[in-house]
């Protein structure tokens, strides 16, 4: 059995705190292109390199996503990003379009601070860290940023953002010694509770409607067989 487990602490300060102001880059449709940061020849060899894995059957990578409600997605599918800008904090998407635009998403420079994501409508926010990370630099290819041996076991780490939420991969090379990947959760403004329900954690505001959500995870073996993994929780309430 494979398990994501999930750690959550009640704050409004993430680990390495910055202030949620990139929104108005975002969001400004004439915003400077030549300020989107260059697409990596490594991490487009990476992706590249992970995609003919799969499409050979011979992936190994555990997913998980943290969005508003939304329909699941394929391996490794083009990014809906056109591109990422520098902010303070971190590096923040841009898409061709901001009407469906629903989460606020500041990506981490590297792989050891985390991850923003919040709720457009209410401002419900959460930050992630993924633990037992490790030193690496973001690199940007086609809507992904990927963070090369971004854990300690040597996998590496992939966030694809949506206009909806964040869909993060890591890729293992070799069997990892621990069937389990854990995050911790930095619970920030408007979060009422937590529900855990049908191997998803839902993020409620006060009124106890989910804004939210860690959708369920999933591995690919290296035979391309895909199986369902046990989303858990640890330190903190869930209904």
């Amino acid at each position: 059995m494979v398990q994501l487990l999930v750690g959550c602490h009640e704050s409004l300060s993430p680990p390495t705190p910055f202030r949620d102001t990139p929104a108005t880059i975002q969001d400004s449709p004439g915003a400077d292109a030549a300020a989107m940061l260059p697409v990596s020849g490594a991490a487009a060899q990476i992706l590249a390199n992970l995609r003919a894995r799969h499409d050979g059957g011979s992936a190994d990578a555990a997913a998980r996503s943290i969005a508003l409600p939304t329909a699941g997605s394929l391996l490794f599918p083009a990014g809906e990003a056109k591109g990422f800008h520098r902010v303070k904090g971190g590096l923040t998407p841009r898409f061709a379009t901001t009407d469906a635009r629903r989460a606020k998403v500041v990506l981490p420079d590297d792989a050891l601070a985390s991850l923003h994501i919040e709720d457009v409508d209410t401002g419900l926010a959460v930050d992630v860290v993924l633990k037992d990370a490790r030193k690496a630099a973001g690199l940007i290819t086609d809507g992904y940023v990927v963070y090369p041996q971004g854990h300690a076991s040597g996998a590496t780490l992939l966030y694809r953002a949506g206009a909806t939420g964040i869909e993060d991969f890591l890729s293992f090379t070799t069997r990892p010694s621990a069937p389990s990947v854990a995050y911790q959760l930095h619970l920030g403004a408007g979060v009422g509770g937590l529900r855990l329900v049908a191997n998803t954690l839902e993020l409620l505001d006060g009124d106890g409607a989910p804004r939210l959500r860690v959708e369920p995870p999933y591995v690919v073996g290296a035979d391309g067989t895909r199986a369902d993994a046990t989303l858990a929780v640890d330190d903190c309430v869930v209904d």
